[in-house]
């Protein structure tokens, strides 16, 4: 299976210079990025002896943040992105960087995983996209590994529409735009949908208006 706008968000031509665009936590869509990033890798309590696998692992900037792991699987649709990543991973003793969907990946053989991470990626799936997404990272997990997931997120519609109001009419207007082009994922729904799928949810956190973190267990 795969995600039905997979090469329209192949971010190739983002590559060059990506780095650089989200340090800078000004843009509203950024803002506590880095934050954001090791709370995940954070809340995933990878050992030594675990195996990973990081859904949208883009140039490397998550995975770079797992000081240690047996094993890490990264996977992204874009060869742009993947080029960068090894650069930043070579403290990590096995590392197999894959070009994917974030839903076809798991149509091939794999391991089970201890944690899976994600983090700025899920958004390109839509709603049924993302709840079967979840489904498949339940059954690709061993018991009591953990899925974590960090990303552009409305707390419900209200929360959505509390923030339309405010923008509209400002300079982040367009920023909202290009934000709701995407999938920004619907955090109630999603956690129902998390829970729908069998993982239990350990923990979930504001990182800033559009981000949040959301932590979640296979009993």
């Amino acid at each position: 299976m795969r995600s039905r706008d997979a090469d329209r968000f192949n971010h190739d031509a983002w590559a060059e210079g990506y780095d650089e665009r989200v340090r800078d936590e000004t843009n509203p869509i950024r803002a506590g990025y880095a934050e954001l990033l090791d709370w995940t890798v954070e809340q995933a309590r990878i050992a030594p002896d675990a195996v990973v696998l990081d859904l949208g692992v883009g140039t490397g900037n998550t995975a770079a943040r797992i000081l240690a792991a047996e094993r890490v699987v990264g996977v992204d649709v874009s060869a742009e992105m993947l080029a960068r990543a090894p650069a930043k991973l070579t403290h990590l003793p096995d590392v197999e960087l894959v070009r994917a969907d974030l839903l076809e990946i798991f149509d091939r053989p794999l391991p089970a995983f201890d944690a899976v991470v994600s983090t700025y990626s899920v958004h390109h799936l839509d709603a049924d996209e993302k709840a079967e997404l979840f489904r498949r990272v339940y059954a690709a997990l061993r018991p009591g590994g953990r899925a974590v997931f960090g990303d552009l997120m409305f707390e419900s519609e209200a929360g959505h529409e509390a923030i339309a109001a405010a923008w509209t009419d400002t300079e982040r207007a367009q920023v909202l735009i290009s934000v709701e082009e995407e999938y920004p994922w619907r955090l109630d729904r999603s956690l129902e949908d998390l829970e729908a799928a069998g993982l239990a949810v350990l923990a979930r956190k504001r990182f800033s208006t559009l981000s949040w973190g959301i932590a979640t267990q296979r009993p």
